[in-house]
């Protein structure tokens, strides 16, 4: 296992597996759910999506257990799923950043994303779109 290439252990079937997203991994996300492969599945891991979970998981054990693994096997073994989801979140995080992980956010940013956030919901609220259809029905007679 090596953390610095993005290789996370993950227990199954009382066995250590390695979970690691390398290009071909990552290119397997892109063409199973498109451009955005990657983020679906880092969603499945914060909302516990279990199928994409089990999906992307399947993807990340390729490499290191050619052909061992499919969705159905991994439902069968029924692992603890808030360990898969750990262990699935830090390998995507490893493949993107390394092992350092994301960068912090600047305090700063984070202040005025705070600003914005109020300002939209202060002084744009009840403002309809330009071109909105209007509700407003005539009274024919």
């Amino acid at each position: 296992m090596n953390r610095y290439r993005g290789q996370v252990p993950l227990r199954l079937e009382g066995r250590e597996a390695i979970i690691h997203f390398d290009f071909n991994a990552l290119a397997a996300l892109k063409e199973k759910w498109g451009l955005d492969g990657h983020s679906k599945l880092m969603t499945a891991t914060a909302g516990l999506d279990l199928e994409v979970l089990v999906d992307g998981l399947v993807i990340g054990l390729e490499r290191h257990q050619p052909g061992k693994y499919d969705a159905a096997r991994i439902k069968a073994i029924d692992p603890p799923w808030r360990l898969v989801q750990e262990a699935v979140y830090e390998a995507l995080e490893a493949a993107w950043y390394g092992e350092e992980g994301p960068p912090e956010e600047n305090p700063r940013m984070r202040l005025w994303n705070r600003i914005g956030w109020w300002w939209t919901r202060l002084f744009r609220r009840g403002k309809r779109p330009s071109g909105a259809a209007s509700h407003q029905t005539s009274s024919g007679g």
